[in-house]
């Protein structure tokens, strides 16, 4: 038997007060119920935006689409890459709400923290988290050229100009050095 779509939302609707009225009890959740949907609410615009871009961009270029995939999921991914390296080093060294002594006076506001040791060099955290994202970082070309030439070869080579190439490969570092910072 197959469930309509009223169903489920019909038992959605009858339980949301119920589910809401035991996170507001929860001492561990009331905070974040009433204040944490800032960062999901402007990650849904910033998607939905970047999704009315990306529908404009392939009515215009429509041999662009196949590279939306690539140069996303690679930065996603080494991006996903260094916040798991970092939560685990703060899990490891600090206690909940406290960000270990080392780091405290380092300017963590200023983006070449990310990427150089210089910028906080008594921390051996963030020395080692500068590393790291400069490796991440350097895999971006190779990365990509692989993924190309994997398109190159299924889809042809008529987009794939060293012009675009080029330009192509500036996006995506640049793109990753915002996400990283």
């Amino acid at each position: 038997m197959v469930l309509s779509l009223p169903l489920p939302s019909s038992f959605v609707h009858h339980h949301h007060p119920f589910c809401f009225d035991m996170a507001k009890k929860n001492v561990h959740t009331s905070d974040i119920l009433y204040n944490g949907w800032t960062p999901v609410l402007s990650a849904m615009i910033i998607s939905s935006m970047g999704g009315k871009i990306l529908n404009n961009v392939i009515m215009k270029f429509p041999d662009i689409a196949v590279f939306q995939p690539v140069i996303n999921g690679v930065a996603g991914n080494l991006v996903g890459i260094q916040a798991s390296r970092i939560s685990t080093e703060l899990h490891k060294t600090g206690k909940l709400g406290k960000l270990p002594e080392d780091i405290t006076t380092c300017n963590l506001l200023n983006p070449l923290s990310t990427f150089s040791m210089a910028c906080c060099s008594f921390s051996t955290m963030m020395s080692n988290n500068a590393t790291a994202a400069g490796v991440l970082l350097f895999l971006v070309v190779p990365g990509h050229l692989v993924f190309n030439l994997a398109i190159g070869l299924s889809q042809g080579f008529g987009i794939i100009t060293p012009f675009f190439m080029v330009l192509y490969l500036f996006a995506a570092l640049f793109q990753l050095g915002v996400f990283y910072t």
